[in-house]
């Protein structure tokens, strides 16, 4: 007698593990995306000459990069937290025009108000290490006698 096979295959017990860990690297990876993008943003700003980090391409290039990077992450965050695609995309294109208002709402939504209050308290956490860094490096710029525009 020959033996048939089953018209659905079990998934390997560790498939779950495998796709949370797949979530929760692109949620790194956007979450670095967007830290390297600031951190050399104001490297720019810092090393750039005044005139042309004053200069409107480069202002609206840092505003366009800046929105890109945080609807990214909100993507990737949204999927990490389960949300439906669609309406992760949804979060994701407000965030992409105006990330000053999605983001708040989206953490209020997505974690509640301790866990919301928990996500930017370590943005600003990290917000101020990146600055400490760039800070850092501009002094010791001055003193190796490199001058710094901010």
């Amino acid at each position: 007698m020959a033996q048939t096979k089953p018209d659905v295959v079990a998934a390997p017990p560790h498939s779950h593990a495998a796709a949370l860990l797949d979530v929760r690297l692109s949620v790194r990876i956007a979450s670095a995306f967007f830290w390297i993008s600031l951190a050399i943003f104001l490297f720019l700003v810092a090393f750039l000459p005044k005139e042309l980090a004053d200069s409107r391409w480069f202002v609206y290039t840092g505003r366009a990069t800046f929105h890109i990077a945080v609807a990214l992450w909100v993507l990737a965050d949204a999927r990490a937290q389960n949300f439906e695609e669609e309406r992760a995309r949804s979060y994701m294109g407000f965030a992409a025009v105006l990330p000053e208002f999605t983001v708040p709402i989206y953490l209020l939504r997505s974690r509640g108000l301790a866990g919301a209050a928990k996500a930017a308290l370590r943005f600003l956490g990290y917000s101020l290490l990146v600055m400490l860094l760039v800070v850092s490096v501009g002094v010791v710029s001055e003193l190796l006698g490199i001058h710094v525009s901010f």
